[in-house]
């Protein structure tokens, strides 16, 4: 008996037995096909035999399923009372001739490339009793013949795409991949991604340089102006320099939650109130749901104003969180701590696309984000509504 740990090596024992036997039998909870042990078995279709993969959680890639479903020896497991979760790879010429891999490795790229740690332990004919070979292709056919294991159509596979589609954003959140990027520092250690409502209220009240209920007044103040006017474009002088971070005759305090008073170019455009910056302001909605798509359509038509520097994203992300303080924060070089926490690499690179997928979605799956509103006061209830925004009390550094 050997035994393995290593993706790698699992790998490359895997492709050898694969040509050196003529039958192959597997049952797996999961497959993917992006590495070459999937891309040996396809040129190897015509040795499986009575083989089963599960589709548990939406684990296993649509493309699987495009590949075998019209091999009749491979059957797909749609749904058991628990989850089908074997991991065995039995390879054979006779009863008498066989090797086997029985592990915790599933039939998936992180398993078989060496990414995930692993456990298989590798059987054959010459270091086991006569009758395993019998046992485990018995526990194949009964995987294979399971009342929940059946045979698919590519009307199926289109179903099961879309939901993997879907399903499976949430959970690469809970791999703590987003977009495609892989952080490595845990949710578990990053304070803000833990806290409850409680904890998140708590902190954001300490609010370290500056009054926490003058910034709900002018929160609320800045949604009331919104409120009363349909377009930026409407509101005087004094409240669109509020809103957008600038000094102003009517207002105090302006620059909290990120000042622009060191940007001339987005003071004159407020000044002249170009029309583009209220255009930009109107793709967002007051309230309800604002996604990827609507943000980064804002922030297109927002650096459309052709005086703006590259990647305005400092004053791009302060009027939008004015207006929606419930879903967005201002980015600012003060507030670069929360970055520096999430782990976020090349700060001063960051983009739109890089502030919705790094910043907010992180931010999205928490539980103080998603709590309910709470009934004990005022004071709390408004500070749930624009909780987004108040996370400027937490990472605020005076510089």
């Amino acid at each position: 008996m050997d035994m393995m740990i290593n993706g790698k090596n699992l790998e490359k024992v895997f492709c050898n037995l694969l040509n050196q036997y003529k039958y192959f039998s597997f049952a797996t909870a999961w497959a993917s096909t992006a590495h070459n042990s999937f891309k040996e078995l396809v040129l190897s279709e015509s040795k499986i035999k009575t083989s089963t993969i599960g589709l548990h959680f939406y684990q296993t890639e649509p493309k699987v399923l495009e590949k075998l479903y019209q091999n009749k020896n491979v059957k797909f497991v749609l749904q058991t009372n628990g989850v089908f979760h074997p991991k065995i790879y039995l390879f054979w010429n006779s009863s008498k001739d066989w090797s086997v891999l029985i592990g915790s490795a599933n039939f998936t790229k992180c398993a078989f490339s060496g990414k995930n740690f692993e456990n298989m332990i590798f059987l054959s004919n010459v270091n086991s009793c006569n009758t395993l070979f019998k046992e485990i292709k018995s526990l194949l056919e009964s995987c294979f013949n399971h009342k929940d294991a059946r045979f698919i159509d590519f009307n199926y596979i289109n179903k099961y795409m879309k939901l993997y589609s879907f399903k499976h954003k949430n959970l690469e959140r809970l791999s703590n991949i987003y977009s495609n990027i892989e952080f490595e520092r845990l949710p578990i250690d990053i304070d803000i991604l833990t806290y409850s409502w409680e904890d998140y209220f708590y902190e954001v009240k300490i609010d370290k340089y500056h009054d926490f209920d003058d910034r709900l007044e002018m929160l609320q103040t800045i949604q009331c102006c919104f409120e009363e006017k349909e377009h930026f474009k409407c509101m005087s002088l004094n409240d669109r320099k509020h809103i957008g971070g600038l000094p102003n005759a009517g207002y105090s305090n302006s620059g909290w939650f990120g000042s622009m008073i060191g940007n001339g170019v987005f003071h004159h455009e407020i000044n002249v109130n170009n029309p583009i910056i209220s255009s930009a302001l109107d793709i967002v909605p007051l309230t309800g749901v604002v996604d990827r798509k609507c943000f980064l359509e804002y922030i297109r038509i927002f650096n459309s104003v052709k005086s703006f520097r590259q990647n305005p994203l400092g004053s791009s992300t302060r009027l939008i969180t004015m207006k929606r303080p419930d879903l967005f924060f201002c980015i600012n070089i003060q507030n670069n701590r929360l970055g520096k926490e999430l782990g976020i690499k090349n700060l001063n690179k960051v983009n739109a696309e890089r502030y919705w997928d790094e910043f907010l979605q992180r931010l999205y799956d928490t539980d103080w984000f998603n709590s309910t509103p709470p009934d004990r006061s005022d004071k709390e209830l408004l500070a749930w509504k624009y909780r987004m925004a108040l996370i400027d009390c937490i990472y605020y550094d005076k510089k």
